[in-house]
Formats: structure tokens, C-alpha cells, sequence
């Protein structure tokens, strides 16, 4: 399992150790059925990792977590519209994709192709995508530069009320 934050990810492990093996096995299965999205707290040790990874996931590759407990905090829907795996692809990707065998694209779980619209209803999920968080933070740091400049010279930020010509949601 993987574990992503706004900044990177990292590998969880859990290894039977012989004695404990029938809670090491209840607890891989119970994290098993936690679905994809889905927020955990996760208890464990940080160790250096013996398996070099060569995969884009994780970020960390020469550390892991091993697993000694977890809580689940927020399950999200068993079958989402969008899976920020389907939403990192690009245009290239998608087309080696979609000539390549049926089985070969379905083992790691993504569907393939997501059109606009389903990224714009489920913009919460495609924001976890690392380019959308890359993009993001060099907004906010464009933003603090500014508001930092402005304050050094006297400007004096301020929040006013938006006066709306038309009704609008929420009030």
C-alpha cells in the first residue's frame, strides 16, 4: 500500500514475524478492504528500504513504513468516478494504453482515459494529482511574494464583503 500526503508518498509494508503471524495476516486483510482514496492514520516504524523501487510511487524510495497499526479516519466511496492514477495520465500514456492488451491495462486497477467533465465534478479527487499540487504551491508562492513586497512597502491587505448584483449560492 501506498500512502500520499500533498508533498509525497511513501510504501507501507507488513511482514509476518512468525509468532504474531495471524494478526499480521488479520491486519493486511483489513487494510486490504480499505478503499482506494480512502484517509488512514498509520502507526509504524520508518526503516530504510531493502527493495529498491523503480516505480514513480513511491516519491520516497529508500524508505518504508512497516505497519504496526492504522486507523481508518474517512472511507470514501467503494467505486469513485475518478482515480487520481486515471487522472496522472498523459495523452501519451493514454495512447499506449489503449493499443496495448485489454488485460494489460486493467493490473494496477485505473480505467483509463477520464474526460473533462468528469475531472470537473470530481475536482477534489483530480486536485490530488502531483502537476495539480506542482501548480498549486507555485501559485501560493507567487502569492505570498506579492503580499510579502506589498507589505514591505505599507499596503495593508483587506478582506471586504462582495457585494453580488444576482442571488448566488450559498448566499
Amino acid at each position: 500500500m501506498y500512502l500520499r500526503d500533498g508533498a509525497s508518498s511513501i510504501q507501507v509494508v507488513k511482514f509476518s514475524s512468525g509468532d504474531n503471524d495471524e494478526q499480521s495476516l488479520e491486519l493486511i486483510k483489513q487494510m486490504r478492504n480499505i478503499p482506494r482514496e480512502s484517509i488512514i492514520e498509520v502507526h509504524g516504524v520508518l526503516k530504510e528500504s531493502n527493495v529498491s523501487s523503480q516505480q514513480p510511487v513511491p516519491s520516497v524510495k529508500h524508505l518504508e513504513v512497516e505497519l504496526e497499526s492504522f486507523e481508518l479516519i474517512s472511507e470514501s466511496a467503494e467505486e469513485n468516478a475518478l482515480l487520481v492514477e486515471d487522472a496522472m495520465l498523459s495523452d501519451v500514456l493514454l495512447t499506449q494504453r489503449q493499443s496495448a492488451k485489454p488485460s494489460s491495462k486493467q493490473r494496477d486497477g485505473s480505467r483509463g482515459e477520464v474526460s473533462t467533465d468528469v475531472r470537473l465534478d470530481n475536482r477534489v479527487i483530480d486536485l490530488r494529482v502531483p502537476a495539480h499540487h506542482s501548480i498549486l504551491r507555485i501559485q501560493s508562492k507567487i502569492g505570498n511574494l506579492f503580499r510579502e513586497f506589498l507589505d514591505k512597502e505599507g499596503f495593508v491587505e483587506i478582506h471586504s464583503p462582495k457585494l453580488v448584483a444576482t442571488a448566488s449560492e450559498g448566499g
